[in-house]
């Protein structure tokens, strides 16, 4: 459990990290990107919850082309974009991508 809070944690860092937010009077934008581990030290198990974790966040914003735009890359030997900030405008595409995404494994590299 101590593990699935850390990967938590991880995401909502890495969620604030990549927010570049841009505010008026009525509105809110921003492109946010995703960095997920799919190394084999995280696990099938805990890369469902990492999806899971992921698909209640990004239902929680509008979406769209001019309000939140999201982008996720998946990492472990080798970085690979699952899909890019101008991939998708809608809520239910960047959802229907998530919860196929598969799980990649391969060794944890995060220093190089």
């Amino acid at each position: 459990m101590s593990k699935l809070r850390g990967v938590q944690l991880l995401a909502l860092f890495s969620l604030i990290c990549f927010t570049q937010a841009q505010q008026d009077d009525r509105t809110v934008a921003a492109d946010i990107v995703f960095l997920v581990d799919t190394s084999w030290s995280i696990g099938q198990e805990n890369f469902q919850n990492v999806r899971e974790f992921l698909f209640r966040v990004i239902k929680a914003f509008d979406i769209g082309e001019n309000r939140f735009r999201f982008g996720l890359v998946q990492y472990s030997e080798k970085p690979q974009a699952e899909f890019h900030l101008n991939t998708y405008f809608t809520k239910q595409d960047i959802l229907f991508h998530i919860w196929n995404m598969s799980y990649k494994g391969g060794g944890t590299k995060t220093g190089l």
